[in-house]
């Protein structure tokens, strides 16, 4: 028989900081509302009360301080995250961003400088930030990156043109025409009524081969569909001409091994989420509803569980999306 002391605070805990970490997520990616950030802020407060030297608690405390506009003590927690496991790099991330969020701008470069990250981690970190919904943080990482490195200015208008729009900020449209000039290929689709896309026009929002913002042919150039090899999000720019009520439509693969989940998403806020459980590489279209005002809006679709089982390599496969007014 295992000796209860000791375990119990920890099942304790984890109990809390399942709980309080699942409503977290949910407030984050927008699902949730500031009710549920309050409810997760205490349930992680009771995990560590039960377990005060788990790093991972103080660092979710410091992210649900930050929802909950207390910015001051998201700064304390995650201090406390940092002295307990100084060598995660995402805590020092986090309390980097944190230190800027109540202006110690030089104690966040002191964080950034201690990282000893090269340019292009720091782009990984930032392209990861911004697939999380940090986009904040994705910023921050961009701008340190340049900051070391004028020349990485010309990787980043396409980076910073998502993270703007999903910010709502007034400046998004310079960045995206900044992208366009140094990739003629890149498109903003323009919806009327209806406006139907090839899977191969959603790019990746992530870095491929050191390239941000790759079309899902990438490999296998010429092919109209759009492969999502792993985890991850992609994305199409669309310009609204009339606000409405819109159906978003993709014609997607029932890969094996199932099941695949996907998601469709706007502006960051996920809209659907869809499971495809037959495993025989039939086709299904999946569609959802959404109210669309005018002007740019970023259309996404996510891949949610890339795996390998059984030798074979799970992927998700999108042939189209349609958008059509209703």
């Amino acid at each position: 028989m295992l000796p209860l002391v000791g375990v119990f605070p920890s099942l304790m805990s984890a109990l809390y900081i399942t709980l309080g970490t699942r409503m977290l997520v949910a407030a984050q990616g927008g699902t949730g509302s500031q009710e549920d950030v309050t409810y997760a802020l205490g349930l992680l407060e009771q995990a560590r009360d039960w377990t005060p030297s788990e790093p991972h608690v103080h660092r979710m405390l410091g992210q649900a301080y930050q929802l909950n506009n207390q910015p001051e003590l998201a700064v304390a927690a995650l201090e406390r995250a940092y002295q307990l496991q100084p060598s995660s790099l995402l805590i020092q991330q986090e309390l980097a961003a944190a230190y800027k969020a109540v202006n110690e701008i030089a104690l966040a470069i002191e964080v950034w400088q201690g990282l000893s990250l090269t340019v292009a981690q720091m782009l990984v970190s930032g392209d990861m930030s911004l697939d999380r919904q940090q986009y904040a943080a994705a910023m921050d990482w961009y701008n340190i990156a340049a900051q070391y490195d004028p020349d990485i200015e010309s990787a980043l208008p396409l980076r910073r043109f998502l993270v703007e729009r999903l910010t709502g900020s007034p400046t998004a449209m310079m960045w995206f025409r900044k992208a366009q000039a140094s990739d003629q290929s890149l498109m903003m689709y323009a919806l009327g009524d209806t406006l139907k896309m090839n899977g191969a026009d959603l790019r990746w929002m992530r870095s491929i081969d050191g390239i941000f913002g790759m079309p899902l042919n990438y490999g296998i150039g010429g092919n109209t569909t759009g492969y999502l090899w792993w985890t991850g999000q992609a994305f199409a720019v669309i310009l609204v001409e009339q606000a409405g009520d819109y159906q978003i439509s993709m014609h997607v693969l029932h890969d094996d091994p199932p099941p695949v989940e996907m998601a469709i998403g706007v502006n960051g806020q996920q809209i659907r989420q869809v499971s495809l459980g037959r495993g025989d590489d039939s086709w299904e279209t999946v569609s959802t509803s959404v109210f669309l005002t005018t002007g740019i809006h970023i259309i996404q679709v996510s891949f949610l569980n890339d795996a390998i089982v059984n030798g074979k390599d799970r992927n998700a496969v999108v042939e189209w999306i349609k958008i059509e007014h209703q």
